[in-house]
């Protein structure tokens, strides 16, 4: 691997341990290093490397929402009438069924990924919750009917 610092560029090996990350981070260096075919401490010692980056910031758990009775998905662009743009971002942030929150160039101010049990609760959460939100002064939900990837 090369230099620390700016001069670090990843090559295929290191591409291939984060494809795999990528894909079940619950796979120990010995397990990765079976796959990929490299010494255990090689694996391990690149993984290190790629924290100490930054590259990977942090291994997490990926939730079966619909296990969790919370199927479906929404997207919801969220325009903001004055500038408290950290405040809001700050109070969606706290809300427990909000599990993303971006800042957003074009139209629309902040995106927000919402999980919710069904339409009934997602309809609850935008006019109790989001609505009432001082500075809020648009919403528009897109459902997401298939996740691809």
């Amino acid at each position: 691997m090369g230099e620390i610092g700016k001069n670090f560029e990843p090559d295929s090996k290191d591409f291939s341990i984060l494809e795999h990350l990528e894909r079940d981070a619950s796979l120990t260096t010995k397990k990765l290093a079976a796959i990929l075919g490299m010494p255990q401490t090689t694996v391990h010692n690149r993984i290190r490397k790629l924290k100490e980056l930054g590259i990977v910031k942090k291994l997490v758990a990926v939730l079966d929402y619909s296990k969790l009775n919370k199927p479906l998905t929404a997207y919801v662009l969220i325009d903001i009438a004055y500038q408290e743009h950290d405040e809001i971002s700050k109070r969606l942030a706290a809300m427990p069924f909000i599990t993303e929150v971006n800042a957003v160039t074009g139209a629309n101010d902040i995106l927000i990924k919402v999980r919710a049990k069904d339409a009934e609760e997602l309809g609850s959460i935008l006019l109790r919750n989001l609505k009432r939100i001082g500075g809020v002064a648009r919403t528009e939900t897109m459902l997401v009917l298939d996740i691809v990837k």
